[in-house]
Formats: structure tokens, sequence, C-alpha cells
């Protein structure tokens, strides 16, 4: 069979942007996902609660809702743009960017790219996801633990904890899906 972008799925790497140690997840999406689909996707991953304004910006454009009193004229509908699109090849990259306050960014790029599958998945991942409305100055915090407060879907599969270098225990690794 061809590939051709509707038969695809891309393996995605998410970085949080300036966080030590590294946030990250890497999701399986189908490349002609939309990004609103892929918001959503990364809203569940990260363990964000969809509570702010977001947007994606990629070689020089902005992708996000449309329709809401904060856009812009030059703000594209993310419901009519594909990751395929923006993301054409192993290797390309976009910038998510969400809570215009506390402005999150997060560094995707595409790690893999491979035949259709059934389903989206967080493949894997380190570290929780920094809650909404945290100052990111403080991402060690005490009153911030590292470990995901978010309910995930009834999917998830959680390994055992594994020990840290530093005797604590470290945050699982954990699998979820979503059906696009």
């Amino acid at each position: 069979m061809p590939r051709t972008k509707a038969n695809q799925i891309y393996r995605l790497e998410v970085t949080l942007a300036e966080i030590e140690p590294p946030v990250w997840r890497r999701l399986r999406v189908p490349a002609d996902m939309t990004l609103a689909s892929l918001h959503d996707a990364l809203q569940d991953a990260m363990g964000w609660t969809n509570s702010h304004l977001h947007c994606f910006e990629v070689a020089g454009r902005r992708i996000g809702m449309v329709g809401v009193e904060e856009d812009s004229p030059e703000l594209e509908d993310e419901r009519l743009v594909r990751v395929g699109s923006v993301l054409p090849k192993k290797g390309a990259r976009l910038l998510y960017r969400y809570d215009y306050g506390d402005d999150w960014e997060h560094v995707v790029e595409v790690e893999d790219v491979t035949a259709r599958a059934s389903a989206c998945a967080c493949a894997s991942r380190r570290k929780a996801g920094r809650p909404s409305n945290t100052p990111h100055h403080h991402p060690h915090s005490t009153r911030f633990p590292l470990r995901s407060t978010a309910t995930l879907p009834s999917t998830v599969r959680a390994p055992p904890r594994r020990a840290h270098r530093s005797g604590e225990a470290a945050s699982p690794v954990r699998e979820a899906s979503w059906h696009a």
C-alpha cells in the first residue's frame, strides 16, 4: 500500500520548553488529524485542563481557535489544518502555546512516520505535566509535586513505579489511547 498522509501515523515528541528536568510526552497521531484534535490530545497527555487559550506556530503561521474575543486577524482555523500539512516529514517541528498568561510553550517534533494504526496514543512520558496557573519560575516547588494528579482516560496502563537515582519514587510512565 502506498504511504499517503491518509494512512500515516506520526510519532511526535512533545517537550515542555524551559523546564528542568525535562517534561515530555510521546504521542502517536494520524497525519490527517486536525490541529483542533491534536490540541485535545495534547491537553490529555500533558494533564492540562483546557481552560486557557492556545495556538500553534509554524513557519510564520499562527493557527488556533478562531471566533474568540482575543483572536487576531492572521489566526488560521485549527479545525481546517491537518497535522501532516504543517509537519510534513520526520524532524519537522512546531510550537504549541498554551495559556497566554503563563505562556507554556511545547515543542512538537515528528520523530517517526509509520503505517496507520487504529488509535492515537500517548506512547511514553517523562514527569508529570505542570498544573494550570502555576508559576513556571518555580518548576520544582514542593507546592506542585511532579506526580500527575490529572484524571486520565480509563484506557491508561500505569506500570509500577521505578526507583529514582536520588532514592525517591519516579513518576510512572503511562500509556493512554485516544480515538481520532
